[in-house]
């Protein structure tokens, strides 16, 4: 079994170290009213966990899996920056951020499989991918 790590990198310009291409994807959107039920669920985790780490989360058809729940490591700050859910995690619509979009399109090059991913500021920064050698 080997670990793949993939760090966003803010922007859509990130490649991808399987294929040296990017991802690129016909289910990502701009907005968080048009993901799928799935990625809707997985974003509101991301924000309600703000900083941590989401791991064993299970890739089914490039959706995540929360049934059984995934395994959640909170990072708690010290030193007054916040700890708790980020603002938008109530919102029913925005635009989503490039790190989210990008986040997606990876689960669509991935496919199946099971990520760990990181979780700064309520958005991700790297996902470890699990692999079959």
């Amino acid at each position: 079994m080997r670990l793949e790590t993939i760090v966003a990198s803010g922007t859509l310009s990130i490649r991808s170290p399987q294929l040296g291409e990017q991802p690129r994807s016909r289910h990502v959107v701009g907005t968080k009213a048009a993901l799928s039920p799935a990625r809707r669920r997985l974003l509101g985790l991301m924000q309600s966990v703000n900083f941590g780490t989401i791991q064993a989360l299970e890739l089914r058809d490039a959706e995540p899996v929360l049934v059984p729940a995934p395994r959640v490591l909170r990072t708690i700050k010290i030193g007054g920056q916040a700890n708790g859910p980020r603002p938008e995690v109530g919102k029913p619509d925005f635009v989503l951020k490039a790190a989210i979009v990008e986040i997606f399109e990876h689960f669509d090059h991935i496919r199946n499989g099971t990520v760990a991913i990181r979780v700064q500021h309520g958005l991700p920064t790297q996902i470890t991918v699990e692999t079959q050698l």
